[in-house]
């Protein structure tokens, strides 16, 4: 049970490193 919750925990962070470097992408690029 704590593996997943970790496991969970590093996906989301992962996601959200990509949504802002997405962001970053786009705001350089316009």
């Amino acid at each position: 049970h704590f593996l997943l919750c970790l496991y969970g925990t590093l996906i989301l962070s992962l996601i959200l490193v990509g949504q802002l470097k997405e962001h970053k992408v786009i705001y350089i690029l316009t």
